[in-house]
């Protein structure tokens, strides 16, 4: 039995969704993209990245809640 910990590191999240999608599609050749591709889902990292990229881009143009807004600010720099 997996301890609670372990089930959530990065590698065996990886893991189970790999094993997970190899049993839908009964299929052992392809690697991991190949296999998110086909349910169309980008990799973990990347759909991290896109919702990173989301929040910081309404936390400066005022789109979400305060707290949020209040964590970035512009900085202007001039070139001399």
């Amino acid at each position: 039995m997996l301890s609670l910990s372990a089930v959530h590191s990065p590698q065996n999240i990886w893991e189970i969704i790999e094993c997970s999608l190899r049993f839908i599609f009964n299929d052992n050749d392809s690697n991991y993209m190949q296999l998110l591709n086909r349910v169309g889902r980008p990799a973990l990292f990347n759909g991290r990245v896109h919702y990173i990229l989301i929040l910081v881009y309404k936390s400066l143009n005022g789109l979400t809640l305060e707290y949020n807004t209040n964590m970035f600010s512009y900085k202007t720099h001039s070139i001399q």
